[in-house]
């Protein structure tokens, strides 16, 4: 089947198309980020999580590593690290989307799957 970066969209807002996969909402981002902006769904003041997704290619000292270096705390970075390996994924940030976007580059220089997702109201 085919897709076009409007699934894309559609998926990472939530509403699942069975073509687009988990890779193929990564290798595309930056369109939809670019898309969500021009049609107002990214606004800098609305709070975004940071979402960093498990994978079989780094192992747990790796991944903890990565996270100390985007600024978290040792300890706070472990316990994330846990998270994402135990449930498949866990939120390292909540903030502003600027914030964020320059912390998701450098996980994807890195080979780290991640995504933005806007927080919503009732999210604790």
């Amino acid at each position: 089947m085919r897709y076009d970066i409007y699934d894309c969209l559609l998926s990472n807002l939530g509403y699942n198309h069975k073509c687009v996969t988990e890779d193929i909402l990564e290798q595309n981002q930056e369109e939809i980020d670019a898309l969500k902006k021009e049609i107002g769904l990214i606004k800098n003041d609305d709070l975004y999580n940071l979402f960093l997704y498990d994978d079989s290619i780094h192992d747990q000292l790796e991944a903890a590593m990565i996270i100390m270096s985007l600024g978290i705390p040792p300890e706070e970075a472990m316990w994330k690290m846990y998270l994402a390996n135990n449930t498949g994924s866990c939120v390292l940030k909540t903030a502003p989307y600027n914030e964020l976007k320059r912390m998701q580059d450098k996980l994807k220089e890195e080979n780290y799957s991640s995504a933005i997702i806007k927080k919503e109201k009732d999210d604790e």
